[in-house]
Formats: C-alpha cells, structure tokens, sequence
C-alpha cells in the first residue's frame, strides 16, 4: 500500500487534530503507521490530492516514501544515487527533519539529531556525476530543512523537481519525495492585501482561523457563527472552506465594518465562494434575540484576550488581568448554548500567559461544563494523552511571546 508523509507545523497537535478530522470530512482514509512531533506517516489506497492539500492550514509539506534504508551515509547515498532519473532536466534538493524538536521554536535535536554534514556533500557530488547535457541544479540552504518558499522558487516539486525529504527513527530513515507545500503565497496575499485590516498585536492569525474552523467541521457545517468577529478572518477562511450559511457579530462598529467590507473584497476575489454572510452589531448577551433564537451548527471565535503585554508586568497586574477575563469569559460562555444546537461544536481561543517555565490558565472549565459543554478531544483516540494539556486543550504559542492562545473544543451535550 502507498505510503505518504505529512511534515507537521509549528505546534504538531494542531497539525495532526486538524488533518484527522479534515481526511474524515472528504473521507480520505488511512492507516497511521509512525507519528512523531516533526512528520506523520500513514499508509492508503487513494492517493495525495490538492483537495486535502487546499483545505489544511497547519501541515507544511505533504508527499510520497520513497524509500527506507538503514540511516548511515553509504545507505543513503546508494539509494539517492539509484532513485534520481537521469538524463533530464533536474532540479534537487535535500530536507532532514528529525522526529523531535528541542522547544518550540523549532530548535532542531532529540531522536534523529541534526542534518548530517555530509548530506550536501553527497548533493554537490551527484550534481556533478549527473550533469552532461541537461541542466541539473542542487539546491542548498543553510537550515535542516528547505523552506516551502524555497522549494517553490527552486522548481523543486514534480514533475522537473525533486526535494528529498529525510525521516530519521531510530536506525532507519524513511526517504520521500515532497509532492505539495502549503500554499503559502495565497495565505500572504489574502491577509495582506484585504482592505479592512487591524495593525495590531494580537490580531488572529489567518491560518489558525482556517485550521479552527476545520476543528469545527470544515465545509461540512452548513451554518457558523463567529459572535466576536473583528475584521472577519474567521468568516472569510468558512467561506472558502465551503461552509454555506455565515453569521458575524460584534459590538465594535468600526470592526463590523471592515468585516462587511473585507466580505465583499472576498467574493470579487474569490468568485467561486457560494457562501451567504450576514452580519450583526450587537453584543454576545443580545445576540439570541437579535437572531430570533436561531441556532448555529458551529461557533468558531476569538474573543478579546486583554490588554497588550510587554513582559514586564508584576504577578499583581498578571493577576488582576486574569480576574477581569475570566469575569468576562464566564460571562460570555453563559450566552452560547442560546447560540447553538445540540451536539454542535465551539472553537474557541481563551488566553494564556506564559511566565518562564509556567503558563497560567484562565479557570472556565466549571463555568464550560455548567452551562452543558463538554471538553472534546480532536486527536485520533491512538494519540498519547501528553499531546494535550491537563485539561484536554491546545496551545498555539508564536516564538518570544509573552501571550499564548489555548484552542478549546467543546460540545453542547
């Protein structure tokens, strides 16, 4: 059976919570055969498709093994040698990723080590045995791993390229051959170039509202309800993801109108969208009336997380932010069962704060559960119980932030 890899992102559980219910929605099916912090390895009958690859968010690079050989250098110099076609054009490059990484910010290390030196050796030397009267080129970087930028730019994906993706465990390496790279040009042109942007620190970025949407149901859902949508990133990510039915709320005037206008950018930009959006001033505790009692089949938000920090803040002042939001937060957790149907889902980010070694949580869990939630796991049921936190939840953590975003799903019992 084939064998395919997924190269995880920055924080590996959001990565694989969000392939494993986005392969359940376009019923992709496979079988995990090794997952480790850095890349995923799973065995199907269908193949690798623009499909999967278009909807995720969270996964960097996605392809086929090629390969597995014992991890020394004569091993894998004799494969790669065997394996590059000859007589053509080429253009190649090599990736090592390691089954783990030493802290978030993506420190290379653990089992697998770091990228061999003479791994661009080897490059340097088959480029020279390969090349004759076709162009042959052998890409380098001075990181582990090739960049998806790079590897674009480069020409290093099919049919004219090839990036070798390494895959060290234990004495083995499995070999692969990158097929698609997240779409990161897109990404950039649509948060950068809408026309209703919020220059500020903290606002939500665009790839996890597309990945907590996929959380929620993805295009699955037909109706989805974002009661503090700010500029709509949310809204805009639904649509694409095909979700039919929208609603936007928010009680800022001046955000609800660079939603609506980021809404109508949207559509020219994207004329496929068949979504309808409907959008609402109006805060959380009005809402239900205000929408005649409807009920929504999902609820994906990023409510206020409080003031900016600088990381100078006392324990006091930490202290006192924290007993304001989680008068806020409890607050709002008490309007969103009047939002939402039974057995629906909400994906929510509550704040975090990380204090050196320590992060310090909001206390919602017995407000969540009094008002009929339910703490839901989205990994696969095979995933260590560690991935998550104590209390079955996420975090996304961007490098040298003092601010963490803890992602919670919950079910309306």
């Amino acid at each position: 059976m084939p064998q395919y890899f997924f190269i995880l992102g920055r924080e590996p559980e959001l990565s694989v919570a969000e392939i494993w219910q986005v392969s359940h929605n376009i019923n992709f099916h496979f079988t995990s055969t090794e997952l480790t912090k850095s890349y995923w390895l799973i065995e199907s009958k269908a193949s690798l498709s623009d499909n999967l690859h278009n909807l995720l968010a969270g996964t960097i690079k996605m392809g086929e093994v090629v390969g597995i050989v014992e991890n020394n250098q004569e091993d894998i110099a004799v494969f790669i040698e065997k394996y590059l076609p000859k007589k053509q054009r080429l253009y190649f490059g090599f990736s090592w990723y390691p089954p783990s990484f030493s802290d978030k910010l993506r420190d290379f290390g653990g089992q697998g080590g770091h990228k061999p030196k003479w791994l661009n050796k080897l490059g340097l030397q088959l480029k020279h045995q390969l090349a004759g009267e076709h162009k042959v080129r052998f890409v380098v970087s001075k990181d582990e791993v090739l960049s998806s930028v790079t590897v674009q730019k480069n020409h290093l994906l099919p049919p004219i390229g090839w990036e070798f993706v390494f895959l060290p465990k234990e004495d083995k390496v499995y070999i692969g051959r990158t097929l698609l790279i997240q779409p990161f040009a897109d990404f950039c042109a649509r948060d950068f170039t809408r026309p209703g942007r919020e220059a500020r620190v903290g606002m939500l970025p665009l790839k996890l509202a597309r990945l907590m949407v996929n959380l929620a149901g993805g295009g699955n859902i037909k109706s989805l309800l974002d009661p503090f949508c700010g500029v709509g990133t949310i809204l805009q990510e639904a649509a694409l993801l095909g979700v039919s039915e929208i609603y936007g709320a928010d009680k800022d005037e001046a955000s609800l109108a660079r939603s609506k206008m980021n809404w109508q950018w949207l559509l020219k930009k994207y004329p496929q969208v068949a979504s309808s959006a409907k959008f609402f001033l109006s805060d959380i505790k009005d809402l239900s009336n205000k929408l005649s009692n409807k009920k929504f089949e999902a609820i994906v938000t990023e409510p206020y997380l409080g003031p900016a920090l600088t990381s100078r803040e006392t324990s006091q002042k930490l202290e006192q932010i924290m007993n304001e939001l989680t008068f806020l937060y409890r607050d709002w957790l008490k309007a969103l069962p009047y939002l939402l149907s039974r057995g629906g889902k909400v994906v929510m980010v509550w704040p975090a704060w990380r204090q050196g070694e320590d992060i310090y949580l909001l206390p919602l869990l017995e407000a969540a559960i009094s008002r009929g939630f339910v703490i839901t796991n989205p990994l696969p049921d095979f995933i260590p119980a560690d991935w998550l936190s104590e209390r079955g939840t996420m975090f996304y953590e961007r490098p040298n932030q003092h601010l963490l975003r803890e992602i919670v799903v919950l079910t309306l019992s």
